[in-house]
């Protein structure tokens, strides 16, 4: 069975999947790149937050990089973030699906 798998590479996350199509067999891969700084960005450039917003925002944007790089990494702070994310910010869906995979490696 093919999992995602999160590769941490400085600023960025690449995340690759290979879907396996039921009815065929065909193995296929997905590649996406989650840029830290390009959520950083988007942030800044988002009209309908006001400045409060943004910074906790980009603080916890930070600890999601913070926390991918530490070794073991710590399931209940990266469920607590995912929930974070999934309630004060679902737009970042790059972040929220990038948490979701990580914890799926830790299952």
């Amino acid at each position: 069975m093919a999992k995602t798998t999160p590769v941490i590479l400085g600023m960025q996350t690449e995340i690759t999947t290979f879907p396996i199509d039921a009815e065929t067999g065909e193995v296929g891969v997905s590649k996406t790149i989650v840029s830290i700084e390009d959520v950083l960005k988007e942030i800044d450039e988002r009209k309908d937050l006001d400045e409060p917003k943004k910074e906790q925002t980009k603080e916890k944007v930070r600890e999601v990089d913070e926390e991918v790089e530490k070794k073991p990494l710590d399931r209940n702070k990266m469920n607590d973030l995912k929930k974070w994310f999934e309630n004060n910010a679902p737009y970042l869906k790059s972040i929220i699906d990038l948490i979701t995979a990580i914890l799926s490696k830790l299952s």
